[in-house]
């Protein structure tokens, strides 16, 4: 009995003990979440009222409705919901199969076969030997911006072309379904964004994202079954790494369809048979990826190897920039570190059959200018420009052969190749770039040029390819069945004038660019008030010449407000074929074919 209540005594008093601690801790709990609550909806009212206000105030120029990016009566604008597909399927459907991203089969036919639409040829025919898909990646914002917006910032968006050469096409549209969207979706706030970072107001917008994130309103991002983040990477820096709008290039490998942008892990697709697009979430090659994946890796046409990089610009503790090698099993290499020694904007790269070439151009990150009002890029010339040659398994930076040069930029090189004891670089060159894409309006925006480095005596030597006298070019391709190895013939986007409207260069055609003497070889124009982009080549089939095969490409008509797809006979530049489609496709920027046999 005294045992009894002893007892009973003693779980009273462990009782009474756990109510006391509760009690003292409570009061603190609820300050804190309670403060956290009012601190954000602080930060949410001043981003509402004041730092929109004031950003539009100051930077009217950049307005949703008034920015030369966005603006509605152009082809900048994004296309409206209904004529594309789109789903989130952690957030409105059942999760299946162990992730967010793999929906059951039957919802992704369901979502594809929505919007998709059967066409045939409004002039010419479809050659029978193409048979495969067409994809092309670019920005397309699903919400509108709420602040200052940059054309680089909107959401990714496939538009996508299925032939199987019966004389007809698929045509579909596909927003790819990223964390960072699902997270918009759900808290009903949208990312910062590229075009927020300028001047003082880009620093009030830094702080307002790291508070958003302190205060966890953001929530986690899915992750795909296996395809976390590496054992060295911080939580912190693979969340930063999910948080992209995958809107700028994609890139087909070892079965699997990337699509990429510069600052985060590529976001894999899986292309079915019949073209429809599977989204699987980030990829990490099974948490061996430890940075961000270049919009532009190379894909070698013999080893199959696929060849990248990926840089950063904030952490000075970290390499600059990393490079991997893919094997064609899509096992990922080790990491190299070159030694790049600025935080630069490297957008693209080359190959060789034996080397890879990276460059390191003065379009810098130094955010203390945002103190001065300035823009966190900056083109600085007087540290003009550095280019690293290095085996493509290298592993010390004692194997790097650096050359310098006259200051310049390069969005996109053509190819790269040896000659010799000589590498040979060929890309489209400014002389002077800066982001807010002001250099579009300069007359000579960008020329195909050539550098050689002697890998024996140390020596560079570099020229523009043809006249001077030629219209900028951009978006240069080739066959690439010859990258890496030297190339006769590249083709380019051709922007011989500036829109009155929108005060940007228009693509009026494609030219054809003989490398070997550098002269226009010949031309396809897209005719009057219609405006083109980048021209993907597709070789015949079976392969023959260099130069037999089509470019195609997407053609806005002004007058109709919609758009074409486009066949040209890469050998004659006349155009074999043009398909009138439903509705526009918005500017874009960077597409692939798969032929049929790989999907």
């Amino acid at each position: 009995s005294t045992q009894s209540t002893w007892g009973n005594s003693g779980e009273m008093l462990r009782e009474s003990l756990l109510w006391c601690l509760w009690l003292c801790f409570l009061p603190p709990v609820l300050v804190c979440k309670v403060w956290a609550w009012l601190t954000l909806k602080a930060v949410n009212l001043f981003d509402d009222i004041i730092l929109t206000r004031l950003s539009f105030y100051l930077h009217p120029e950049r307005h949703p409705d008034k920015n030369m990016f966005l603006h509605t009566a152009t082809n900048f604008g994004p296309l409206p919901s209904e004529f594309v597909n789109f789903q989130l399927p952690y957030i409105t459907a059942p999760q299946s199969r162990d992730s967010p991203y793999l929906q059951a089969e039957a919802d992704v036919r369901a979502d594809e076969t929505l919007k998709a639409y059967t066409l045939a040829p409004t002039s010419g025919h479809l050659p029978h030997d193409l048979r495969g898909q067409f994809v092309r990646n670019g920005p397309n914002p699903r919400n509108t911006p709420t602040k200052l917006y940059h054309w680089f910032d909107g959401d990714g968006m496939l538009a996508c072309v299925h032939m199987v050469g019966d004389g007809q096409l698929r045509f579909f549209t596909k927003l790819i379904p990223t964390p960072r969207l699902a997270a918009e979706e759900q808290t009903g706030r949208q990312f910062m964004k590229l075009g927020e970072l300028t001047g003082r107001l880009g620093l009030i917008s830094i702080l307002l994202w790291t508070l958003r994130r302190f205060l966890g309103f953001f929530p986690l991002l899915p992750v795909s079954p296996g395809q976390g983040p590496a054992p060295t990477v911080a939580a912190t820096t693979d969340f930063e790494l999910r948080t992209g709008t995958a809107n700028t290039a994609v890139v087909f490998h070892n079965k699997r369809l990337f699509a990429l942008v510069e600052s985060n892990y590529p976001f894999e697709l899986r292309v079915l048979a019949d073209g429809v697009l599977q989204p699987r979430g980030h990829y990490t090659f099974s948490r061996t990826l430890t940075h961000t994946m270049t919009a532009h890796p190379k894909v070698d046409p013999v080893t199959g190897e696929m060849v990248f990089f990926g840089y950063q610009i904030r952490d000075k503790s970290r390499p600059w920039v990393q490079c991997n090698v893919v094997a064609r099993d899509g096992t990922l290499g080790p990491d190299f570190a070159p030694g790049v020694s600025l935080p630069t904007m490297m957008h693209d790269f080359a190959i060789t059959e034996h080397y890879t070439v990276l460059m390191e151009l003065p379009l810098v990150f130094e955010p203390e200018r945002m103190f001065r009002g300035l823009d966190a890029f900056t083109f600085s010339p007087s540290l003009g420009s550095r280019f690293a040659i290095f085996p493509r398994h290298a592993t010390s930076p004692d194997q790097v052969r650096w050359f310098a040069g006259p200051p310049c930029y390069v969005f996109h090189t053509a190819n790269a190749y040896e000659d010799g004891d000589e590498v040979v670089l060929q890309a489209c060159r400014y002389s002077f770039i800066n982001l807010d894409l002001s250099s579009f309006m300069d007359s000579n925006m960008s020329q195909l040029h050539e550098w050689r480095f002697n890998m024996s005596t140390g020596k560079m030597s570099e020229r523009p390819l043809g006249s001077e006298n030629r219209p900028n070019v951009e978006f240069p391709t080739i066959n690439n069945n010859y990258l890496g190895r030297r190339a006769r013939y590249c083709y380019c986007a051709e922007f011989p004038q500036v829109d009155a409207a929108s005060m940007i260069a228009r693509s009026t055609g494609v030219v054809k660019v003989d490398l070997a003497s550098g002269e226009t070889v010949g031309r396809a124009v897209w005719g009057a008030g219609r405006v083109g982009g980048e021209a993907v080549f597709v070789p015949r089939d079976p392969p023959s010449a260099e130069d037999a095969g089509y470019l195609i490409t997407f053609v806005f008509d002004d007058a109709a407000q919609t758009s074409d797809f486009v066949v040209v006979d890469a050998q004659s530049m006349a155009t074999v074929c043009t398909v009138r489609l439903p509705h526009r496709v918005p500017f874009g920027f960077h597409g692939t074919f798969i032929p049929g046999s790989e999907l």
